[in-house]
């Protein structure tokens, strides 16, 4: 997935600022709170280009093998799941609202839902604006990977083992998905059990079931 500049409150260009001005009653204060809630949220104009996305949003779309952030553009991988997106995105207001879309990402197994909030039309040469609430099955346990690595002073890939061991995944998935050897995996699950002072993955699940998840959807 590339990276890009998600526009931060001081950020917003004016004509971006223009545009939200017209779909939220206070964009500055708007975006703060929504940057701060415990769900994804995913501002898009008429040409997916994405407008805001907060840090939880992010960390779905990263989990999901499917979604991803391509030039600054929502996008699915599969050829089939992006036209499903573009059609949902183009729905009528009321169809939208009445029928989320699921997305399911064959490799990892995770869902990813998404829900139009809100919706403003084209207005003159400004872009119709669309909001969308956006969330996965196995999402809450993959944003605790900040509370980890603070609580249990594991590194980035430990604990990204460890979330993935207490989302069900073994260690072959886990090796694939990190580009490692099955070995790899297996001395970083024994690693991880320590620091976690759990005996079996069984303990492990119940310890990142109970990690805090911070406002910022990262873990504390």
């Amino acid at each position: 997935m590339n990276d890009f500049a998600s526009p931060a409150v001081a950020s917003l260009s004016s004509r971006d600022g223009a545009w939200l001005a017209r779909f939220l009653p206070d964009p500055l204060q708007t975006l703060d709170i929504l940057q701060s809630v415990a769900e994804g949220i995913v501002i898009l104009d008429e040409r997916h280009n994405v407008l805001f996305i907060n840090d939880y949003a992010r960390a779905v779309i990263e989990a999901s093998g499917d979604l991803r952030i391509e030039n600054c553009r929502l996008e699915a991988a599969a050829r089939q799941a992006q036209e499903t997106l573009q059609s949902f995105l183009q729905d009528s207001p009321a169809a939208a609202a009445e029928r989320p879309l699921r997305i399911v990402d064959a490799v990892t197994g995770m869902d990813v839902w998404l829900r139009v909030l809100k919706r403003v039309p084209r207005d003159g040469h400004d872009p119709a604006i669309v909001m969308l609430a956006l969330s996965s099955s196995t999402g809450g346990i993959r944003l605790k990977g900040a509370s980890l690595r603070r609580f249990f002073n594991m590194s980035e890939a430990e604990a990204f083992v460890a979330m993935a061991l207490a989302a069900g995944h073994t260690a072959p998935w886990i090796a694939g998905k990190r580009g490692v050897s099955v070995n790899t995996v297996r001395t970083q699950v024994r690693i991880v059990l320590r620091k976690a002072g759990a005996d079996r993955i069984a303990d492990l699940v119940r310890i990142v079931a109970n990690l805090p998840i911070s406002r910022d959807g990262h873990g504390d």
